[in-house]
């Protein structure tokens, strides 16, 4: 857990990455595929492990397209793609799937343990920030879902920007509404390519939280497995030095 950036001075905020560093977001949306997959494999007549191997597929695609282009592709397009391959394509029976998709999903939806009371002591501190890549639509239901709302002094979902994560302007906008610099601001998240490796770029102190334990060859900076360890890690760092005033 080695420090990949230089001294900072005097840090006035906190900016966190939503899924999968916050929020558990894995959990919820592999319980809700293999809910659909489960129903779609009995309607279609195939097995539930063709399908989910089929669907892994499609999903590193638009993923793929994703990162290239910034659009965003929902899961009813995925399954659609499915009912094309294994069922009829009735539109409205993908629908149906996409719908029940949603709600698991969101049922299942939550802060990982301990991720609220550590934004309570945090925000005592410092200001805290969100930025978070997707739809807007999609991105505030689970915002407002999941509670976090209420903890933090500024979002940012760039969905509702000309630019996403990795792009720096999404950072700078991000900086700018919590009122810092973005050499005072420290970025928590969970990708390397779209948190920690641009925030870093733009002068700013991250932290990678690698959920399982990859790492990656060539970077060596700070590293945390979940993100409630990152109070204890920030006060034994030595390498930063928060002001006792979040407006300071």
């Amino acid at each position: 857990m080695g420090g990949a950036w230089g001294a900072v001075v005097s840090l006035s905020a906190i900016l966190f990455d939503l899924d999968e560093t916050l929020v558990d977001f894995r959990s919820g949306a592999d319980a809700a595929l293999r809910d659909v997959l489960g129903r779609a494999a009995a309607h279609w007549g195939v097995s539930r492990d063709e399908l989910m191997a089929e669907h892994e597929g499609i999903l590193r695609e638009t993923e793929l397209h994703f990162a290239e282009t910034g659009e965003w592709t929902y899961p009813s397009r995925r399954f659609l793609e499915l009912s094309r391959r294994y069922g009829d394509g009735r539109a409205t029976y993908v629908m149906g799937l996409g719908a029940r998709y949603h709600a698991v999903r969101m049922e299942h939806l939550r802060l990982f343990e301990g991720a609220g009371e550590m934004l309570q002591t945090l925000r005592r501190s410092f200001r805290l920030g969100l930025i978070t890549n997707g739809p807007a639509p999609n991105q505030w239901e689970e915002i407002r879902a999941v509670g976090v709302e209420g903890y933090m002094d500024a979002i940012v979902v760039c969905g509702e920007l000309a630019h996403r994560k990795p792009d720096p302007r999404a950072f700078t906008e991000a900086c700018a509404r919590l009122r810092t610099e973005p050499s005072r601001t420290l970025m928590v998240g969970n990708s390397l390519r779209d948190d920690v490796l641009p925030a870093i770029a733009l002068g700013m102190p991250a932290v990678w939280i690698d959920r399982d334990g990859v790492g990656s060859p060539g970077y060596a900076g700070p590293t945390l497995r979940v993100v409630t360890e990152f109070p204890a890690w920030l006060s034994s760092s030595g390498l930063l030095s928060p002001p006792t005033d979040p407006g300071a």
